[in-house]
């Protein structure tokens, strides 16, 4: 038993201890009801890559998941309790600034695709609000997907630029010999308007 007052210091101590492990209590509890509500959200095709990470309402980390500190390179003790917009300086600005503050502000979700010079890749993104005033972020990159429909885009082009050949005849048929499209060059060698020929068999 203790047969003495605490000291000034011994009560510093303890009052300190007791704010500390509250902090920790409630930092433990939000993370559960994050969690919780990440459950609740996950299971789509578009989700189950997905990284994780969370601010509060005052825009400062509480939690990072471990695909997350993968893309980011950096580990969630790293990042707990830091500012956002002071980790990651470059996104001010941009999309990803634009739509996480709508998302803060209007308390709605968001989704949007957009690049990250910081981190030089194509990201997916989708953005909750938590019931504690913060948000939740679920993201995987795309940039794969990204540079396959810029090649497509290309691909497209060029098949344009050479269907409008003015020095070719083109036109496209189906298996089974439906003409499905042909260019103006071609119609100028048949006296015949280009919607009544279409849907015709060729042969």
């Amino acid at each position: 038993s203790r047969d003495r007052p605490f000291s000034s210091a011994e009560r510093l101590f303890v009052e300190l201890l007791a704010a500390w492990l509250g902090r920790a209590f409630g930092r433990r509890a939000a993370r559960e009801d994050r969690e919780a509500a990440v459950e609740g959200r996950e299971g789509t095709p578009e989700r189950i890559d997905a990284a994780l990470f969370a601010p509060d309402a005052d825009w400062r980390f509480t939690m990072v998941d471990e695909r997350a500190e993968e893309i980011y390179g950096m580990a969630e003790s790293d990042l707990l309790g830091r500012d956002l917009w002071t980790v990651f300086e470059d996104a001010l600005g941009t999309r990803f600034e634009e739509e996480y503050r709508t998302a803060m502000r209007t308390r709605e979700s968001r989704t949007f695709e957009a690049y990250y010079d910081g981190l030089d890749e194509w990201f997916h993104v989708e953005v909750y609000p938590d019931p504690d005033g913060g948000l939740s972020f679920y993201f995987h990159e795309i940039s794969e997907r990204k540079a396959h429909e810029q090649e497509l885009r290309r691909s497209e082009r060029h098949f344009e630029a050479v269907f409008e050949d003015p020095q070719i005849l083109v036109g496209l048929l189906d298996p089974d010999g439906t003409l499905r499209r042909v260019n103006g060059t071609a119609m100028e060698f048949v006296d015949v308007d280009r919607e009544a020929v279409l849907g015709d068999p060729f042969w």
